[in-house]
């Protein structure tokens, strides 16, 4: 494809491998280190024509909010990104005591990624037949710092406030599977 581009904090790129690309990715910067997050989805369908594209950055959409940045081709919600499979990605950046709700539906998950800070997630557990928690209106409290993880199943009111200032963080939002990382 022939493309070079240098990207500065909060910006996307994306690709499609489709039917074959070569990529590689440099840090050009004599002194600076290299900091990025790099997801793989595998595509519904095979084939499909290689393409890549980028988001440049724009932080002002983040703050105080979850921003849709992601979504499936087939989903006709317009995000800046558009890939293809059944999942949205969802960016936001947080000022300390902030709070901010999400809701995991039925048949879906959530993974959060705390990019920077500290936040407190409140999981509240949704009666319903498929919760599989064990207990309907099960809540549970986690406490995430900068690179933390976790992953939320089935359908959960999650509400996220920031500990401190400069609170980054993802949510990839996907299909319900059955597996996990954590057991």
């Amino acid at each position: 494809m022939g493309t070079s581009e240098t990207l500065t904090r909060g910006a996307i790129q994306f690709m499609s491998a489709g039917t074959g690309i070569v990529h590689s990715e440099h840090n050009r910067h004599p002194s600076s280190p290299l900091r990025f997050i790099q997801m793989w989805f595998t595509p519904r369908s095979r084939g499909l024509t290689p393409r890549y594209g980028s988001m440049p950055s724009n932080l002002n959409i983040l703050q105080s909010t979850w921003a849709h940045l992601v979504s499936d081709v087939d989903n006709p919600l317009n995000t800046p990104v558009k890939i293809h499979q059944d999942v949205n990605i969802y960016v936001c950046l947080l000022h300390k005591e902030e709070n901010i709700p999400f809701v995991v539906s039925d048949n879906r998950q959530a993974y959060f990624l705390c990019m920077e800070g500290d936040v407190l997630v409140e999981e509240k557990a949704v009666e319903n037949e498929h919760n599989d928690s064990g207990v309907d209106g099960d809540n549970k409290t986690h406490m995430l710092t900068t690179h933390d993880a976790a992953e939320v199943k089935g359908k959960k009111s999650l509400y996220v406030k920031a500990l401190t200032d400069g609170v980054h963080l993802m949510m990839v939002e996907m299909s319900l599977t059955n597996d996990s990382r954590y057991r």
